[in-house]
């Protein structure tokens, strides 16, 4: 069952500091990894060893369990979840986020090679980038140095619609999900940090939630790549009764309330002007956050319209209420 269903930690289980990171290395994973990323760097193979890693991974999953009669869920979380097949899980937490993030990139590979991508080489670029920042992320005993060069050589083939617009827009929602939960490690870090006074530490994670910001936008991009036709024919009937429950709506997704009741809160309570480094390091977090909500409404107005309500309401269209829900998130953050 857990094999055929995407595993997630909930959000109240992830890494809040860099020194339960630590702790939670281990040296059967970290040889694993290490000896992985020194291939991809000299091989180039990226796919290959993406699915190696992950057969690894795979006989793991038997250390993990199924979390029951959550207190922290709601019903419309767990609705969410299991429109999408999500199932939260607990276990040894490192295990738990590799394989989130490997089993990720095995579908986007799959995904790749079937569909290709409209992505341009930047955003492409990224996309890749971010596998190995969540990795290096939560593995920082293996972190290693890969070049620009390695990018420009991998391939894209080019974008056919006619590929299955449910399965990207599943697998894209697992990319997006794995993407959050590492935007919110990095910010409860930055967060624990700052507030020590480790300015330099506190700055490597704020750069870091800013790389995973710019990679939402670009998540979002690539989820959304097939037509407004293939959506209304193949994805928005699976969001709607009775395939799923009443207003379906992304603002139910666990972890996103996590990120913002949790860090961005906690974030928009803190003062920067003592440290002018952080606060344009800070400014730049800002601006990757008003990219992503121009995506979000880039990809909601291309398959909906920008007049049209969204599933959760129709007292606004679904683009205005992405940017009625940009601005309280600004607000949060005094961006």
């Amino acid at each position: 069952m857990l094999k055929n269903n995407f595993l997630l930690l909930p959000p109240e289980k992830l890494p809040h500091n860099q020194k339960e990171l630590i702790f939670l290395q281990n040296s059967k994973n970290t040889i694993l990894l290490k000896n992985s990323f020194s291939e991809i760097i000299h091989k180039n193979d990226l796919f290959i060893i993406i699915q190696k890693i992950l057969k690894s991974y795979e006989k793991k999953i038997k250390n993990f369990s199924i979390i029951s009669n959550d207190c922290y869920e709601s019903k419309k979380n767990h609705d969410n979840d299991l429109a999408f097949r999500i199932i939260r899980v607990d276990g040894p937490i490192l295990e738990v986020l590799n394989y989130s993030v490997i089993k990720t990139y095995h579908l986007l590979f799959l995904d790749l090679k079937k569909s290709g991508t409209s992505l341009s080489r930047k955003n492409f670029n990224i996309l890749i980038k971010t596998l190995f920042t969540l990795l290096f992320l939560y593995n920082p005993n293996t972190h290693c140095s890969i070049s620009n060069k390695f990018y420009s050589k991998l391939k894209i083939k080019n974008y056919i619609d006619k590929y299955n617009a449910y399965k990207r827009w599943i697998h894209g929602h697992y990319l997006f999900m794995v993407i959050i939960q590492g935007l919110i490690i990095s910010l409860q870090c930055f967060i624990f940090e700052y507030s020590k006074k480790k300015f330099l530490q506190s700055l490597l994670y704020l750069d870091n939630a800013i790389k995973l910001m710019k990679a939402t936008e670009v998540a979002l991009y690539y989820t959304g790549e097939f037509s407004s036709k293939s959506y209304n024919e193949n994805v928005r009937p699976t969001l709607m009764p009775p395939i799923s429950q009443p207003e379906m709506s992304g603002l139910n997704w666990r972890d996103h309330q996590f990120m913002v009741k949790n860090c961005m809160r906690s974030i928009g309570k803190l003062n920067f002007t003592s440290c002018p480094i952080i606060q344009k390091k800070y400014n730049s977090f800002i601006i990757s956050l008003k990219k992503a909500y121009h995506a979000h409404k880039y990809v909601c107005g291309k398959f909906v319209g920008p007049a049209s309500g969204s599933l959760r309401s129709n007292e606004y269209s679904a683009v205005q209420e992405i940017e009625k829900f940009k601005k309280l998130r600004l607000k949060i953050l005094k961006g």
